[in-house]
């Protein structure tokens, strides 16, 4: 099945700290993402977001400066909180700083493998409370044995009450500045929904990467 959107998921800074997620039939990013460094971060009781979730539109300034950085209004955080493996990640969704924020947990449901996360959200009206897992898979198109098999960090997401597959994310396997492609497929999750698989996606693939041991 051909995805509905796909991303490619790229860093754009030598700290690996600032990263985006630009459609692949354009040249223009959609989301920036800022992202935790130091692999310590994750055994610490801060509160520090892990990734910062932006918006491309509708920059806004980050100082009154004449000539300082812009960037594009917060969607979403995510919290890793790795005091214990049994915790789970914490999602943000809208600026934290705002009352209509809607906080969520992403538990892992298979802590000694490191596997299947799970987000129950209200998604309203109609479609209410559903429950979707993100799993780490071999099963990928368009990839090698060798890229396939011996990567831990290709991911799927899938909608628990029907087997559905509503997005794939393909592990770039070489250390470079490409860290892979985040696919969509068409789903009636309503106008919050990418951001939901966006948020929800990166930060599943930010905690097994950290947990995997890298630092950045």
């Amino acid at each position: 099945m051909v995805p509905t959107k796909t991303f490619a998921l790229s860093l754009t800074n030598k700290t690996h700290t600032k990263a985006t997620l630009t459609p692949t039939d354009s040249p223009t990013p959609t989301y920036e993402l800022d992202l935790s460094w130091f692999t310590k971060e994750l055994f610490t009781k801060s509160n520090k977001p892990s990734i910062v979730l932006r918006s491309t539109s509708s920059p806004t300034s980050s100082s009154s400066q004449p000539g300082s950085e812009t960037s594009g209004p917060i969607i979403g955080i995510c919290l890793l909180p790795f005091i214990s493996l049994s915790n789970p990640i914490q999602l943000c969704f809208g600026n934290p700083d705002s009352k209509s924020a809607v906080w969520e947990t992403v538990p892992c449901r298979e802590v000694l493998i490191s596997n299947r996360f799970e987000l129950t959200l209200d998604l309203g009206g109609q479609l209410g409370r559903r429950t979707f897992d993100w799993k780490r898979t071999h099963d990928v198109e368009g990839m090698g044995l060798l890229k396939s098999e011996l990567d831990y960090l290709h991911l799927k997401m899938v909608e628990r009450a029907t087997g559905r597959v509503l997005a794939r994310f393909k592990h770039h396997f070489w250390y470079g500045m490409k860290r892979g492609v985040l696919e969509i497929e068409d789903y009636e999750g309503g106008p919050g929904w990418e951001v939901v698989v966006v948020l929800s996606g990166m930060a599943v693939l930010e905690y097994l990467r950290k947990l995997f041991g890298y630092s950045f």
